[in-house]
């Protein structure tokens, strides 16, 4: 008798016990199912790392006002399944230490759910490993072959890379111009921008039996390129191609004009550029062709028409300044939140950053209406695209008018 009424203690002691666990344990599965990185039931905290300040500002700027000018109009239409986008923006000032102090805090003190940033490759470089670790989705405005090369789950590139465009270009002008051992010079800047473009360059122009005449540097920092025209003088090049900068390449056509360099360019990536097509008057470089991977603002092409109508809603009167304020870079920013967006949808209401990047990995050749080629993730590759496509600078007009669709090399 008094065994059984032991056992039948020690019955309830254990169910209470075990009654405790399960609540305490169904407690704090419960709250920490509520503590998403970036994520409450209203609001979704996204960070951005872009040079406000420093020597890519003119660049970086019209990235950053097209990002908050699409997140106004995703907010002031309802959000993403009933979540607002709430920007926490960082100045990488275009430097690597800027860039790191700003990823510390937008990660471990605003707790941003993923990043757009940062401005330079040099940059990226130097936070993918923390990107990794911290398991933070990135999308970066830079396009080099070692953001995806090994494949890292939380980096994804926005467009084609640098050496894709490249490729592009070698083959635009061997097989649509059909010149013959043509006499090619190149001029980049000496940082990661421009050594992953002059190391395609060299690739592309192994490929097809060419030796470039002459390679310069010209750094963003330099306003005065008269050391670089007066090589390029002395090599006769045929074409220069100059992966740049909106500043260098004004500085570049400037210095060019000044000392009457005689020969044929193409502007690639942020030397494509409708701010340094005025410099060429009177110059006697007359052809300007260009290679990129977005879409102008004045285009014919839905995506950038829904784009003009949007912007236009909360700018108004500004369609005529639109090469300074909306270059190819404000297309950039656009087609980067774009993609964003579109994964906060398929990702659903149950957001995190492993659901983000599932949802990223289902893209396959979306079309955001021409704004760039069509873009896919896959679980094994997060490389957008390969698309580029070739420009020809209407120096009258101040414009790019494209003069091949979207290629691949």
């Amino acid at each position: 008798m008094k065994r059984e009424k032991l056992t039948r203690r020690c019955r309830l002691v254990l169910t209470c016990l075990l009654a405790m666990v399960l609540t305490l344990f169904s407690g704090n599965i419960s709250g920490y199912a509520g503590e998403v990185r970036g994520v409450t039931d209203n609001t979704i905290n996204i960070g951005e790392l872009i040079a406000l300040t420093g020597p890519a500002a003119n660049d970086a700027y019209p990235i950053y006002n097209a990002i908050k000018t699409y997140y106004k109009y995703v907010n002031d239409s309802g959000g993403i399944h009933g979540r607002n986008i709430k920007m926490i923006v960082e100045d990488d000032r275009y430097l690597v230490p800027s860039a790191i102090a700003a990823f510390k805090k937008l990660v471990f003190k605003d707790r941003v759910l993923y990043l757009q940033g940062p401005t330079a490759s040099s940059q990226l470089v130097a936070l993918m490993g923390q990107a990794e670790k911290e398991k933070i989705p990135i999308i970066s405005v830079t396009l080099g072959e070692k953001i995806i090369e090994p494949f890292k789950r939380y980096n994804f590139t926005v467009a084609s890379l640098y050496g894709d465009q490249q490729a592009v270009v070698f083959d635009y002008i061997m097989k649509d111009l059909k010149l013959r051992n043509p006499r090619i010079a190149f001029v980049y800047p000496d940082n990661e921008y421009g050594k992953m473009a002059i190391d395609a360059a060299r690739e592309n122009a192994k490929r097809y039996g060419i030796k470039m005449v002459t390679e310069e540097v010209l750094n963003v920092g330099d306003i005065d390129a008269t050391s670089v025209i007066m090589n390029l003088k002395r090599a006769k090049p045929d074409y220069v191609i100059n992966q740049g900068y909106v500043i260098t390449t004004i500085a570049f056509f400037k210095d060019s004009k000044k000392y009457r360099l005689k020969t044929n360019f193409i502007g690639t990536y942020g030397a494509c550029t409708e701010d340094a097509i005025k410099m060429l008057k009177g110059s006697e470089i007359t052809t300007y062709l260009g290679n990129h991977c977005y879409s102008s603002w004045y285009e014919d092409e839905p995506g950038i028409a829904r784009m003009r109508e949007i912007t236009l809603k909360y700018h108004p009167g500004t369609e005529k300044q639109h090469n300074k304020l909306y270059p190819k870079f404000y297309t950039l920013g656009w087609l980067q939140t774009n993609i964003y967006v579109e994964a906060l949808k398929r990702a659903g209401r149950n957001l995190n950053a492993e659901t983000l990047v599932d949802a990223l990995e289902t893209f396959r050749e979306v079309d955001f209406g021409g704004i760039s080629g069509p873009v896919t993730y896959t679980s094994k590759s997060h490389k957008a695209n390969s698309y580029s496509r070739m420009y020809k600078a209407d120096i009258d007009k101040e414009v790019f008018i494209p003069i091949t669709g979207w290629r691949k090399p």
